[in-house]
């Protein structure tokens, strides 16, 4: 129970809060604003729960479920990540009418292009961007690795194009990407020709990257 956590756990309150508000509770039964609830309830049964492990009787939460975009936001503040819902979920829609294919849909194509024999397509993927590297030897070539909320792309961008979008691509979190779809060696590659941030109304997360490491 949500109790024996507080009691046998020895974490602090505070910490305990976070996680309840990033869905560490719903094994429980409880959505994060119920366990946020109930939570401060059980804090508040007594200086040490040593001396005061009488159960707290439940309570309903004065306030709804929260949103995805707000589960979103809290999920990064307490642990960087979110297990409920990918930033691109909440875009997804939209990405979907301007023509942004899936990564997984993305390695299909790559595989039949391979298979085939067919000529590359031009494609539309988008992502959270998780990584960028520009290393030494490459000569002015940046390899980006995209995560939507199916799998993952790997991006090769040109220095022509590096220097056309210098600023997008070094710095914005999330990308949409608009080139040419290779495969070789059973790898799909997107080779990039354009780029376009994305933003999420309503959530201010800043999502970081492991950045040319």
């Amino acid at each position: 129970s949500l109790e024996d956590v507080v009691d046998r756990s020895g974490v602090p309150g505070p910490i305990l809060q976070r996680l309840a508000a990033s869905g560490a509770c719903a094994s429980f039964g409880l959505d994060r604003r119920e366990a946020v609830w109930r939570l401060q309830a059980i804090l508040r049964r007594g200086v040490s729960p040593l001396l005061d492990r009488s159960p707290v009787p439940p309570e309903p939460a004065p306030l709804p479920p929260m949103e995805l975009r707000e589960c979103l936001v809290r999920d990064y503040a307490a642990v960087g990540l979110s297990y409920e819902v990918h930033p691109i979920e909440l875009v997804r829609p939209d990405l979907g009418r301007h023509g942004v294919v899936e990564a997984t849909r993305l390695s299909v194509m790559g595989r039949e292009q391979q298979g085939q024999g067919r000529g590359s397509p031009r494609v539309r993927a988008a992502g959270l961007v998780i990584s960028r590297q520009q290393p030494p030897t490459a000569k002015g070539f940046m390899f980006l690795t995209l995560e939507d909320e199916t799998g993952f792309v790997n991006v090769v961008v040109k220095p022509p194009v590096v220097d056309r979008f210098q600023k997008t691509v070094a710095l914005e979190p999330m990308l949409v990407v608009e080139g040419v779809l290779e495969t070789e060696a059973g790898v799909v590659n997107l080779v990039a020709e354009r780029f376009a941030p994305i933003s999420i109304s309503g959530v201010g997360v800043r999502f970081r990257s492991r950045d040319f490491r």
